[in-house]
């Protein structure tokens, strides 16, 4: 919904005639100073990319962030409310957009969220490639091992019938 947000709003003239009237807060004004201009600049582009313009210089910025929830009065953490498939890609946003100390505090918020997201079918297929991998590694071994045996035994004066095969028969001549 947030990268679907408004995107035309280009200009907003505030108008305070009456001296009594509470004068708008600077910060406020300046936030919505910040989304106008991306409205203003990006037009070019997509209302989506519009709006993921606005996520990243706002809710994925600490400070910026911590701000707006100070003027809303709101003060908890908006990783618990992003789905967690997600979390790799907003990190990702971060990391391209902002500084190492955003990426930092942004990681230190969401890692309980990303170690909590396993999905039980993509470990146990992970399990598994792992041992098959470890299983085709054994064969090779055990097929280099009867090699080896094979050619010890024919230096012997036997010949080796079926290598590699389970089933090995060794003939022996008599004297």
């Amino acid at each position: 919904a947030t990268l679907h947000s408004n995107h035309t709003l280009e200009h907003l003239n505030v108008n305070y005639t009456y001296s009594h009237e509470i004068q708008p807060d600077d910060e406020i004004e300046q936030h919505i100073d910040m989304a106008i201009q991306i409205n203003k600049f990006h037009h070019l582009l997509n209302p989506e990319a519009i709006g993921r313009r606005k996520v990243i210089k706002s809710h994925l910025h600490s400070e910026t962030r911590a701000r707006l929830c100070r003027l809303q009065g709101v003060n908890r953490s908006h990783y618990s409310e992003i789905d967690p498939l997600y979390i790799p890609e907003v990190l990702a946003l971060i990391n391209q957009n902002h500084d190492r100390s955003e990426l930092y505090v942004a990681l230190k918020s969401s890692i309980m969220i990303l170690f909590s997201t396993v999905s039980r079918k993509k470990c146990i297929q992970q399990q598994r490639e792992y041992h098959v991998a470890h299983i085709d590694e054994l064969r090779a071994k055990v097929e280099e091992l009867d090699a080896e045996l094979a050619a010890i035994e024919a230096s012997e004066g036997g010949y080796v019938v079926n290598v590699g095969s389970e089933s090995r028969s060794i003939k022996r001549r008599r004297a």
